[in-house]
């Protein structure tokens, strides 16, 4: 039932009773009905009256029933099949009916006491265990995460898993902390016996370089059971699915295990995207020979954009700004300041100026020099800059104020900026970043401006833009209204463990700034230029009517063709007034594909190539890694265990005492005013003294 309590201090109850009481007085005392009644019928109808009156009063102290009710829930046990293609190779096809077979009955077994969660992992989660072992990649540190952060860790009992113990994406469950609070019991698969095997492990390259540059690709090469032999690695240049060779080198296989890292110098002739390929030649009982072959890609671009980083004085937002730029190989920086010879600024596609134009920058003739530029501009206001001077270069932003005042601002992203797209970790985290020092004053931002952030001074966030950009005249211009950029850089890292926030806001400005406009009334183009042949192929396009205005009437063919000439016909997707076509996945290959479209009698073409990878992860490494497996179970309290075992699974998890069931106490408060017999007790006792009342003729 539970026990009865009330909203106000208990000494509030008598004063119910009171007013039952008076209640009664009132409407009996002086009343010539009951004078001439006997005691009992009066004691009666005062009774009824006192009674009900002080019910409904007792109901305006919010009475409520507590009770506490116990919920008995089974324990969790998690179910991870391993789906990747290695585990292809120790299970064959006839014996995967059979094995699904086991796998169930077991899940059917243990589901009579715990609650059983079935799961299968390759590259991503997914729900069941399907038995194709098609996944091109091996996660297992995402799979145990998964079973840590979705399921209730109290309630979560043990994880099977059935792999070979081989991964090939995320890291070392092991030294990762994601291990879930609860043994873990593993089905070792695969076949753990060395074999006789040369390969090639790992490729290190960088994915960018430019014409005309040298870059170095690095192969680490590996061989077990065969010391005292040789193998021979080749080097082919692919283009257009036709390899040629490049280079050749003997390789000595000295001592068991082997490995060396080699060395390989290539020169960046020609633009585009480069493909080669590198393979070591068997070797006698070699059963595995996959991995002896290995794929690399490069973009191969034919000029950097140049970036001048001028400043009237040191200051680490330079150091932060250049560091965030040279992460990309987009661009060659050069960092100069007022004191220095002045460069041509004409020689460079994007022009910073830090805390520029400033009184001395006045006196250098600096001023007139960055009005006879014509180039894109980006100004970062700061403690020296001269704001008349700073308004009468650009028409953007007007800020009206002495420079000498400052605020500490934050920065909120604008929902309306359309420029280009951030994504939503800056969006949500950029207003969490350390304050920046803006001048104190009014900012006025032109028509033609777009504000990526505005100010938030305290609690209060502004109309006052502190990041803005736009075309001034021919040029386009940017603008941030404060300094202190190289906090942010540092908090970013210091929550993340990375830059990507900073660098994209840094990155993305820098390249709507110094990008170069493109006349194109028809631009069609792949998301990327090299796909994983995992990934989806992605299309995007933009038309343009002759008033230059983004528009989406017209239908847009796109044709891709492959190596062996078949074509693939998709018509893209019409969106905001722009195109968009998801083309799903396709072979690995070289493809090149031709964008068409009709406008007003007008013929519009385009063309363009991609290139899609080959993943062949899991096929490199056959041996499985029981020793990971069993180190896996070990750690967590559990056991590693052969597929042939796996019928004394549910006797074993049942034996654990540390996998019981969960009790949950709830404690609810219903309110007296929602209980239907109260007030039928109290209608009760009113229609009661009703009927009294009329059977001795009263009202």
């Amino acid at each position: 039932m539970g026990n009865l309590y009330i909203s106000y201090p208990w000494w509030f109850l008598p004063g119910c009773l009171l007013l039952g009481i008076l209640a009664a007085l009132l409407l009996y005392y002086k009343s010539d009905f009951v004078k001439d009644k006997p005691l009992q019928v009066k004691v009666l109808l005062y009774g009824l009256r006192v009674l009900s009156v002080s019910l409904l009063a007792f109901l305006l102290l919010s009475p409520f029933i507590r009770r506490t009710e116990t919920e008995i829930k089974k324990p969790i046990l998690v179910f991870l099949q391993d789906e990747s293609q290695s585990m292809s190779l120790s299970i064959d096809k006839e014996a995967v009916n059979a094995w699904a077979k086991d796998w169930q009955a077991v899940m059917d077994d243990l589901s009579e006491d715990f609650e059983v969660k079935n799961l299968s992992f390759g590259s991503q989660i997914e729900a069941g265990g399907l038995f194709t072992f098609e996944d091109k990649e091996t996660d297992i540190e995402q799979a145990l995460k998964h079973s840590r952060e979705v399921f209730d860790p109290q309630r979560l009992g043990a994880v099977i898993v059935i792999s070979d113990g081989l991964y090939n994406r995320g890291g070392d469950p092991l030294y990762s902390g994601t291990l879930p609070q609860a043994p873990i019991y593993t089905i070792a698969t695969g076949n753990p016996t060395p074999v006789r095997d040369v390969s090639i492990r790992r490729i290190f390259h960088n994915k960018v370089t430019y014409k005309g540059d040298q870059f170095t690709v690095q192969l680490d090469v590996s061989a077990k059971n065969a010391p005292n032999t040789t193998t021979e690695l080749s080097i082919f240049d692919i283009t257009s699915g036709q390899s040629k060779l490049v280079d050749k080198k003997l390789i000595q296989l000295e001592g068991d295990p082997f490995f060396k890292t080699i060395e390989i110098l290539f020169e960046a002739k020609e633009a585009g995207l480069r493909r080669y390929r590198f393979t070591l030649s068997s070797i006698s009982d070699e059963k595995n020979l996959t991995n002896n072959t290995r794929e690399m890609f490069i973009e191969v671009l034919d000029a950097r954009q140049k970036i001048l980083l001028l400043a009237e004085s040191p200051h680490p937002d330079i150091s932060a700004i250049r560091q965030s730029l040279q992460g990309s190989r987009n661009y060659d920086i050069k960092v100069t300041f007022t004191k220095d010879p002045l460069p041509n600024l004409k020689a460079f596609d994007l022009v910073i100026l830090h805390q520029i134009p400033s009184q001395n920058a006045q006196k250098t003739g600096l001023t007139e020099a960055i009005k006879n530029a014509r180039v894109p501009l980006w100004f970062i206001v700061g403690t020296q800059t001269d704001l008349n001077t700073l308004n009468s270069l650009q028409s953007l932003l007007t800020i009206i104020g002495d420079g000498r005042s400052f605020n500490e601002i934050q920065a909120v992203v604008s929902p309306d900026f359309k420029v280009f797209t951030t994504s939503d970790i800056l969006k949500n985290q950029l207003r969490t970043f350390p304050p920046m020092i803006a001048p104190f004053g009014e900012f006025k931002p032109s028509l033609q401006a777009s504000v990526l952030l505005y100010q938030r001074i305290g609690s209060i966030t502004t109309e006052f833009p502190l990041w803005i950009m736009g075309q001034d005249g021919p040029n386009r211009i940017g603008l941030t209204a404060g300094e202190g950029i190289w906090k942010w850089r540092l908090f970013d890292y210091l929550q993340h463990k990375n830059h990507d926030i900073t660098d994209e806001l840094l990155r993305k400005t820098v390249q709507y700034l110094a990008l170069k406009e493109d006349k194109r009334r028809f631009r069609v183009q792949s998301s990327q230029p090299l796909y994983k042949e995992n990934e989806p192929i992605r299309f995007d396009a933009e038309f343009y009517n002759a008033n230059y205005e983004l528009i989406n009437e017209p239908d847009i063919e796109v044709i891709l063709e492959d190596e062996n000439n078949k074509e693939f016909r998709f018509n893209l997707n019409k969106t905001n007034k722009m195109y968009t076509l998801n083309a799903g996945l396709f072979p690995p290959g070289d493809y090149n594909f031709i964008a068409k479209t009709n406008f007003d009698g007008q013929e519009f073409t385009q063309s363009g190539k991609f290139v899609i990878q080959e993943i062949n992860l899991e096929l490199l490494e056959t041996q499985a890694d029981h020793n990971f497996l069993k180190l896996l179970a070990n750690e967590t309290g559990g056991t590693m265990m052969l597929p042939a075992d796996i019928t004394k699974l549910p006797e074993i998890i049942r034996e654990n005492q540390n996998i019981k069931p969960t009790q949950y106490a709830h404690i609810t408060n219903k309110p007296l005013i929602d209980w239907r017999w109260f007030f039928a007790i109290v209608l009760g006792l009113l229609g009661l003294e009703w009927f009294i009342r009329r059977y001795l003729g009263a009202y």
